[in-house]
């Protein structure tokens, strides 16, 4: 990597590439407290972006939190830094999100781990960027991974992925496209976490009834776990 330099980039200009994001998600409460902290005067650091694209390497919370201020069209200083390869860029981002910030979840790392050997990078390397012992981290997630069906348009096959807490359950089976990025939007929760919240919020007579997208959802969720549980002889 050559030496950074500090440039002027438009938001709309930037690109979120999920690829190198060694997080599961985008926290959405943290991009609104970010918000606020922008729109009363906080000056925070600017983001540290992929010269040759515009890919932002560290800083998505920041972008979020700048786009919905200020919308699009706003310019930002950015730090501008060149990389060789792709493996380059995935590491890079994960160490940057380990100096700062929340605390890499465990299928996180894993995550990071899975791309980073798929492109050739050694697992001593890699265990030496999280600073972990080789052995833990080849323990991580161990057990949670599943199979994805890719498309006869990239050449078929299977390539393997990390679950989340919540589809744990499915280690061990090939699931479709569709199963996967649902597996990957997830908030990483245990599926029985999601019902009894739900469920406490129902029966505290807790839960908004005036968002009409809630309750289109909530009709929606109805109808699915009837036709699920219905499947399987539970009534």
């Amino acid at each position: 990597m050559k030496k950074d330099r500090i440039v002027k980039r438009k938001l709309k200009d930037l690109v979120f590439d999920q690829e190198l994001y060694p997080r599961g998600g985008v926290d959405s409460g943290y991009v609104a407290e970010l918000r606020e902290r922008i729109e009363n005067g906080a000056l925070l650091p600017p983001p540290v972006i992929d010269v040759g694209g515009g890919a932002i390497i560290d800083g998505i919370h920041r972008f979020r939190a700048w786009l919905r201020a200020f919308g699009p069209d706003h310019e930002i200083d950015c730090v501008a830094r060149r990389y060789g390869t792709k493996a380059e860029r995935i590491a890079d981002a994960a160490r940057l999100n380990l100096l700062h910030g929340k605390r890499l979840s465990a299928i996180d790392r894993a995550r990071v781990r899975q791309r980073l050997q798929a492109l050739g990078m050694p697992l001593k390397q890699i265990a030496r960027l999280f600073q972990m012992n080789v052995a833990t981290l080849s323990a991580v997630a161990e057990g949670r991974t599943a199979q994805v069906a890719r498309p006869a348009s990239e050449g078929g096959g299977t390539e393997e992925i990390v679950l989340k807490y919540g589809t744990s359950h499915l280690r061990g089976q090939t699931l479709t496209p569709d199963q996967a990025e649902a597996n990957a939007k997830l908030s990483g929760l245990s599926q029985l976490q999601y019902a009894r919240d739900l469920l406490r919020l129902a029966e505290l007579d807790m839960l908004d009834l005036d968002n009409e997208r809630l309750v289109h959802l909530l009709r929606r969720l109805h109808e699915v776990l009837g036709t699920v549980l219905g499947a399987v002889g539970v009534t």
